[in-house]
């Protein structure tokens, strides 16, 4: 709906005219994320995030890790779902299906 990718972010899917509606809403003490899925969202192609992927982060000038030394990998989703690691969902949730959604964002169970 207008939103412009990043100028240098190579294999950038952009759907102009989609409004994904999104709207943070408190739904019986919860608070949830209501939005609206494109199809075209399960298209685009996609790589699991690990440090090597993350690169360096510039104002340290050193790579993404965990507290303990260990690569990252962002191998669960919000909810701590295992990712496809071969073609992970976009976004932070895995198992989304197309069409208006309504997800309990927290608190998460």
């Amino acid at each position: 709906n207008g939103a412009k990718p990043f100028k240098d972010g190579s294999g950038s899917s952009v759907a102009d005219a989609f409004d994904p509606g999104i709207e943070i809403i408190e739904k019986e003490g919860a608070i949830c994320l209501k939005l609206s899925i494109d199809e075209r969202l399960k298209e685009v192609d996609t790589v699991l995030i690990t440090s090597k992927t993350l690169g360096v982060f510039l104002m340290v000038r050193d790579r993404f890790e965990n507290p303990d030394g260990t690569s990252v990998e962002l191998n669960a989703d919000y909810f701590g779902n295992k990712r496809n690691p071969d073609n992970p969902a976009v976004g932070p949730f895995e198992s989304v299906e197309v069409g208006q959604k309504l997800i309990k964002i927290w608190p998460k169970e």
